[in-house]
Formats: structure tokens, C-alpha cells, sequence
């Protein structure tokens, strides 16, 4: 298994699998049947903080404290293209439910859209006063919804970047 803290977990759509990350920088396929583990990835230089599988079950992405975030052929264990943009800590990860885009949160404060062909960054929002946490895409793919260390969620416009929604009340 891995040497460090475990730190992210995703499943396959199918559930036969899971993808875990850990500190030890490298992501595991395991059989959830079996307990074994199928493949390590290895290539990021810092600890995992996410992982995302990709619809269709044949790719994951993977975030990290080294600012990137990669993606993979879990088939193959080969890391497929790199992310990068971010300027801190890549801390979260999700793909679009129709697997038009990625978005990622980071330490740096800011949301990214990214195209998972090309791994350009589409686009960048800003508004969080503190570290984006976690990350998620509605089934309409129009909004992205974000946590963050500023204690608030927020709901984005995806055409626009704009915040339309900051919802207040975690008070620690």
C-alpha cells in the first residue's frame, strides 16, 4: 500500500474500483473484490490532495501540492497530459458530468476551468479571500459551486466567471 497518509479516494462509475492518492506523491487502481492493488501512478512531485475519475472509467485526474494536476490512462498507469497554471497548492478537482471540462480550486485562491484535450486554462475566478477547498459541477455544467477556508460557498457562472451566489453562515 502507500507509505504516507492516504489523502484523496474516487471510485470507478462501475464501483469495481477505487483510485486512491496519498502524501507518498503516487495514486493507486485497487480492486475493490480483491483488496489488490492493480497499478501505482507516479509523476507528481508533491502529495496528492484529490482525484477525480473521468466518465467512461478509462481516465482519472489527479491534483496536487506540486500546482498541477495530471491526468491519467488508468489502463495504463501513463500519465497522459499535465495541468498547469496555478501559482499554490492544487487542492481540488472535478470533472464536468458531460466531460466538457475540468475545474480545479487551489491554495492560491482562485478556480480554474480547464479544456481536458489541450490541458489549456479556459478560464480563471476569482473571489475567495482564502484557500479553495473543494469543487463541484452541477449536471447543467452553467455553474461551478466552491468551498473555501474563507468559510463561505460560492456559485459561479461558468459563461461569465462571475460569483452570482456567496453563501454565508460557517462561522468557524
Amino acid at each position: 500500500g502507500h507509505k504516507k497518509a492516504v489523502t484523496a479516494v474516487a471510485t470507478t462509475p462501475d464501483g469495481r474500483f477505487a483510485i486512491s492518492g496519498s502524501d507518498d506523491q503516487t495514486l493507486r487502481l485497487w480492486d475493490l473484490a480483491t483488496a489488490k492493488c492493480l497499478r501505482i501512478f507516479e509523476g507528481h512531485k508533491e502529495s496528492i490532495t484529490d482525484v477525480a475519475v473521468i466518465p467512461g472509467e478509462r481516465f482519472m485526474v489527479s491534483a496536487s501540492k506540486d500546482k498541477t494536476l495530471r491526468l491519467w490512462d488508468l489502463a495504463t498507469a501513463k500519465c497522459l497530459r499535465i495541468f498547469e497554471g496555478h501559482t499554490a497548492s492544487v487542492t481540488a478537482v472535478a470533472v464536468s458530468p458531460k466531460v466538457h471540462f475540468l475545474v480545479s480550486g487551489s491554495d492560491d485562491r482562485t478556480l480554474r476551468l480547464w479544456d481536458l484535450t489541450t490541458a489549456k486554462s479556459l478560464k480563471i475566478l476569482k473571489g475567495h479571500k482564502d484557500s479553495v477547498t473543494a469543487v463541484v459541477v452541477p449536471p447543467n455544467e452553467r455553474f461551478v459551486i466552491s468551498a473555501g477556508k474563507d468559510k463561505t460557498l460560492r456559485l459561479w457562472d461558468i459563461e461569465t466567471t462571475r460569483c452570482l451566489r456567496t453563501f454565508l453562515g460557517h462561522q468557524q
